[in-house]
């Protein structure tokens, strides 16, 4: 095991693939393929490589979990999507879990066959626009959440969270050197992740190899200031002691999933499924419910996803920008009952995805519901 942990120098340049006129939108945290793409040529290049198709082979038996925000020494994770806050008049809030729920004889919906809509489960809530919270939580506030089943109007705690990172808008111009003036059309502006808290320390970025290739010493020697992201904005790259785990352990109660159950999947990392929003290993026409590294077979109930996210990047295979895909968000919440259970621990922070596996995409977290 080797745990990666990078501390960005510059305002990180994440693009999020929209554009308007000379200017340039950024995403709330880097994607897991830039980070993997970021360390496997980081890595190419410390050893010569020319990167035709024997280096990238090589480079993709690489395996990446992550990257995730690590901030005094902790990890911290995306703020899951059946999380809701009303917020009061005074400022603070109530906390309620969003749910699976059954609707009246009279009632219908949309959605595919089968699902649920996921719902506030108090009924005498007024309406309200739910509050804006913090990005991140610690693996601790991740736990406790994970095991509760049903959350109706607990206090509004902010503790143990992490905002995203500032966006830091620069805008930048040509100069003509013989007139000392800005050539014409030449403006133009970014916009980075500043990853200094607002205490002065650094919010890194974490993430474990998993699986090596060739390159088991370069990692272990890795302690490098370079490139992460757009812009060659620069990054200090640094292997973790192999003794110190920054990963939560699987709580020991998914050894022992039983028939019947409620489980919620939770993504901590962006997915790449075949089938859009919904898993492809989930295809009960084609009698495929097993959740991947286990022999857990589910039903899916409901699901709490966000609007889809565009990644792209640039190829090094063809030359050129790779087409774009649509990724299920990090936070993305999917409720299952358990038809056959089992071990279910060898997918806690495993991919989940179909797809971008080795990059660190669909990585997975469990809770009961």
């Amino acid at each position: 095991m080797t745990i990666i942990k990078v501390t960005p120098r510059d305002p990180l340049i994440a693009r999020d693939g929209r554009a308007s006129g000379d200017n340039m939108r950024s995403l709330d945290w880097i994607l897991p393929s830039v980070f993997a793409g970021s360390l496997r040529t980081l890595l190419g290049k410390q050893r010569g490589m020319k990167f035709d198709d024997a280096d990238r082979a090589a480079l993709q038996e690489i395996f990446i979990r992550g990257p995730l925000p690590f901030f005094n020494e902790k990890i911290y994770f995306p703020k899951p999507a059946d999380y809701v806050v009303a917020e009061n008049s005074d400022a603070t809030g109530k906390v309620y879990a969003a749910r699976p729920l059954l609707y009246g004889a009279d009632e219908g919906t949309d959605l595919p066959s089968g699902l649920l809509p996921v719902m506030l489960p108090k009924s005498d809530v007024e309406d309200f626009k739910p509050k804006k919270t913090a990005a991140f939580w610690s693996a601790e506030k991740m736990s406790e959440w994970l095991l509760k089943e049903k959350v109706d109007g607990d206090d509004f705690d902010d503790s143990k969270t992490l905002s995203a990172p500032e966006k830091d808008e620069r805008t930048h111009v040509k100069i003509d050197p013989r007139t000392g003036a800005a050539e014409e059309s030449q403006l133009f502006s970014t916009t980075g992740l500043d990853c200094t808290h607002k205490n002065g320390e650094p919010l890194q970025l974490a993430a474990e190899i998993i699986k090596e290739g060739k390159f088991t010493e370069a990692l272990k020697e890795l302690d490098v200031l370079a490139p992460l992201g757009g812009e060659r904005r620069l990054a200090h790259w640094q292997t973790q002691p192999p003794e110190k785990s920054i990963f939560p352990t699987a709580p020991e109660w998914l050894k022992a999933v039983k028939t019947g159950d409620k489980i919620r999947l939770i993504l901590a990392t962006p997915a790449r499924f075949n089938n859009g929003w919904r898993p492809g290993w989930l295809n009960r026409d084609k009698g495929l419910n097993t959740i991947p590294h286990t022999a857990v077979k589910v039903r899916l109930v409901g699901a709490a996803v966000e609007r889809w996210q565009p990644v792209s990047g640039w190829s090094y295979k063809t030359g050129e920008p790779k087409p774009t895909r649509r990724l299920v968000p990090a936070g993305s919440v999917y409720f299952f009952e358990v038809e056959q259970g089992g071990d279910l621990s060898g997918a806690w922070l495993n991919s989940v995805g179909d797809r971008e596996q080795d990059d660190g995409y669909g990585l997975a977290l469990f809770g009961k519901w």
